[in-house]
């Protein structure tokens, strides 16, 4: 059997493991800004053809009209600059009650940078975004100890591609990978209370960590985790149906859906995005848009499955890595296809299907349930 809760974590170790990681991904992330902000722009970049409300260029980090690297960073920053005031921020957004779910992000970045917009509240969203790749490779280092494995695998998240293009593009998706996994972390060293706290803020950073909280519920099934997975579950379907009362305007005009048949976004994505058939090339499949998002995404499945068929639903992390693996085969082309969108979807498969294979069989519930602090 292998060893559970231990006693005390490598807390040290770990987090010297994470910051080596950290210090790639800041390193790769500076090196691409420089070399990219005269066509990409800045960390908040913006383009003429998405929703909402152009922003000042006077108060973005890049070149006015640079508009090749627009992405949600500047929803994000839009609802920065004027939170609380969220109708202020609504006519900047293209989907105000959907950006708006995800509000933890911005609301600490206008808490730490409480006066003022431009290049200062844009650096301190990377600030937040540094340490959030932190979080997600020191939490993915703990529980692979919690669960007797290698405490390296803490280097890996924050060094994979969807990391350093979650800070280029200023969006939360490794700080929410890190405050989910932080929970289960927490909840398996009995801090019940302060899992409950890091699942809400994970929920709260992108609605979507609740899938790793009711992963882990189906697998311990106790109290503890099934109130681990409803709370957070609660809050965002709570705040999701106030924002609706709030009847924001949508200037995009439509408010996307981005969930499809099942397999119809991957199989999209890997015949008319990444790749097509050309009689006349020698080797029949070429190459067409974006291949670091296949680059990134098929390891990440391919290292999913493997977790699930070396260890099996038995395991801790079976169950969240079944959820992921759904969860892209449900999601639109849109969201699979480009490489800043494929590598972020990929992030918690890379960190679950890494615990998995470096941690060894199944632990017994009863002695997760058993385990003190």
């Amino acid at each position: 059997m292998p060893a559970i809760a231990p006693t005390k974590l490598p807390m040290r170790t770990i987090a010297l493991i994470a910051l080596l990681g950290t210090m790639v991904c800041v390193t790769l992330t500076i090196a691409d800004y420089t070399s990219t902000k005269g066509t990409l722009g800045g960390l908040i970049a913006q383009d003429p053809k998405y929703g909402g409300n152009m922003l000042p260029e006077d108060e973005l980090d890049g070149p006015p009209g640079a508009y090749g690297g627009g992405h949600d960073g500047r929803y994000f920053y839009a609802i920065a600059r004027d939170f609380p005031n969220l109708s202020a921020a609504a006519p900047n957004l293209d989907r105000p009650a959907y950006r708006f779910q995800r509000i933890l992000f911005p609301a600490l970045a206008r808490l730490l940078h409480p006066v003022g917009n431009g290049p200062g509240l844009i650096w301190t969203m990377f600030a937040i975004g540094v340490i959030g790749v932190f979080l997600a490779g020191f939490a993915t280092g703990c529980l692979a100890a919690q669960l007797g494995g290698s405490l390296w695998v803490a280097a890996i998240p924050p060094m994979f591609f969807g990391s350093w293009v979650s800070l280029r593009i200023t969006v939360p998706d490794p700080l929410a990978l890190g405050l989910a996994l932080g929970a289960v972390v927490l909840s398996m060293r009995s801090r019940h209370r302060w899992a409950l706290v890091a699942g809400i803020a994970a929920a709260l950073t992108r609605d979507t960590s609740v899938i790793i909280l009711i992963g882990y519920a189906l697998w311990r099934r106790d109290r503890r985790s099934v109130v681990l997975a409803a709370v957070p579950a609660g809050t965002i379907l709570l705040w999701a149906v106030a924002l609706r009362l709030m009847h924001f305007p949508t200037p995009s005009g439509e408010d996307v859906v981005e969930f499809t048949w099942p397999l119809q976004g991957l199989w999209l994505a890997t015949t008319k995005f990444w790749f097509t058939y050309d009689p006349d090339s020698a080797t029949k499949i070429v190459t067409r848009y974006e291949p670091l998002g296949w680059i990134s995404l098929f390891p990440a499945i391919a290292l999913g499955v493997a977790g699930l068929v070396r260890r099996g639903l038995r395991h801790p992390v079976g169950w969240m890595l079944v959820g992921q693996l759904a969860v892209l085969l449900v999601v639109k082309v849109d969201v699979l296809g480009p490489e800043r969108n494929a590598s972020r979807m990929a992030l918690p498969l890379i960190a679950l299907g890494l615990v998995s294979i470096v941690t060894p069989r199944a632990p017994d519930r009863a002695a997760v349930q058993r385990a003190g602090p």
